[in-house]
């Protein structure tokens, strides 16, 4: 399945007005962990091979966020054991290490990515509930709540309120942006293992509103669409033109989340561009890129995605079926039944808002070109929203067809 792939966060800028860098808003530059530094790595590597292979079509909108499900998987690592628990380890790109160091990667990280930014709107939640005629194995339990800081409880899930309780838990942790997540539980489901992220940030320089305007967008069919396009006089952003697509970072805050943009120069480029781009190339091109200030035009949008992601991480290689650490005393065996996740984007003058939400339903079963002044980004293209101090990639999506949304 080919798919387009972004990193880092999309930002636009307006000069005159500095929304964010200013002394005392430090961000928080200590040396990563060993941990940290591989989970920024194989999340990452997670990212690009999760999104080529999601269940929607190639050529659709699309936006997920691969930290959610990675984390969400890193929680179900620590009720699988054998084969199955190796194959969660190597699907999310941990093949070397151990359910304890994902752990502690996770935990590490989160505290990180909490204290980048004081004036980014950024949190992460997990949670666990289970059935309440089970009985949760203690030390699961234990790993859920110091290393994820997870709450776990217990629900009557054949009371309907049950689904309402998870749902509403997840709309306070996302400003209400991702709701119904679960739209009923089902008779043989045991437990929900859920993850939720949330970023609202500013650009560091904001759009100018008063210029935004109707501007044509050439949609993956070669079709015109007319979409609001944002402008910003003098934008400050490192940037790189390859033979494939041009790479954009621009910042929010003070600096350290980003939005990437990687925009084919054709328009139909980004087939190919899901098919080739990977985590090593894209630090190479932003490594390479050169710092530049300059005139942009990006779209103003919107979008929303959910499906069940079960099938492509099966594709990936995940097993299922067998997860004994789950519950305590002998059980039916137990399955993954679907893998939810939702999420939410919205692009603006001011900045840029995204949440998402992963849910586990655990079930029992029987050549260098000269830098641009000025440039608009009216094609096809991949995006991310990223940390640049650890590198990790927060929300990954493409905007294929504005007037899709």
């Amino acid at each position: 399945m080919k798919r387009l792939v972004l990193i880092v966060p999309l930002i636009i800028a307006f000069a005159c007005q500095d929304a964010g860098v200013s002394p005392d808003n430090p961000p928080n530059l200590r040396t990563l962990s060993a941990a940290e530094v591989q989970v920024s790595k194989s999340t990452n590597d997670f990212a690009f091979n999760l999104f080529r292979n999601l269940p929607t079509p190639e050529t659709d909108n699309a936006f997920i966020s691969p930290l959610s499900v990675s984390m969400a998987l890193g929680m179900v690592l620590n009720g699988a054991e054998g084969e199955v628990r190796q194959s969660i380890l190597n699907t999310i790109d941990f093949k070397e290490y151990t359910a304890e160091e994902v752990n502690e990667g996770f935990r590490d990280l989160t505290k990180l990515l909490l204290s980048m930014d004081r004036k980014i709107n950024f949190g992460l939640a997990n949670s666990v509930w289970y059935r309440n005629d089970l009985t949760v194995n203690a030390q699961f339990s234990s790993t859920i709540k110091n290393y994820y800081d997870g709450i776990v409880k217990d629900l009557d899930f054949a009371n309907p309120a049950s689904k309402d309780i998870i749902n509403s838990w997840l709309e306070s942790k996302t400003n209400n942006r991702i709701k119904d997540l679960i739209n009923q539980i089902k008779s043989d489901e045991v437990m929900f293992l859920v993850n939720v992220i949330y970023f609202k940030g500013d650009w560091t320089h904001q759009f100018d509103k008063s210029k935004t305007k109707k501007a044509p967008f050439t949609t993956l069919s070669g079709a015109p669409a007319q979409v609001d396009m944002m402008f910003s006089k003098g934008v400050s952003m490192k940037y790189k033109s390859t033979p494939d697509f041009q790479l954009l970072d621009i910042p929010y805050g003070n600096s350290q989340f980003r939005f990437t943009i990687l925009m084919p120069h054709e328009y139909s480029g980004i087939l190919d561009l899901t098919e080739t781009i990977n985590a090593q190339t894209f630090n190479n091109t932003l490594n390479a890129a050169d710092s530049i200030s300059v005139e942009l035009e990006l779209p103003k949008f919107k979008m929303t995605w959910k499906d069940d992601l079960k099938p492509s991480l099966a594709q990936m290689g995940m097993l299922m079926v067998g997860f004994p650490l789950l519950f305590e005393g002998p059980t039916p065996p137990i399955q993954v039944g679907r893998v939810i996740h939702q999420s939410f984007l919205e692009v603006n003058e001011e900045g840029s808002e995204a949440a998402a939400a992963t849910a586990i339903g655990m079930e029992f079963t029987s050549v260098a070109p000269s830098k641009p002044t000025k440039i608009t980004i009216d094609k096809p293209f991949l995006f991310m929203i990223r940390e640049k101090h650890s590198g990790v990639i927060l929300f990954i999506g493409q905007l294929t067809d504005p007037g899709a949304l």
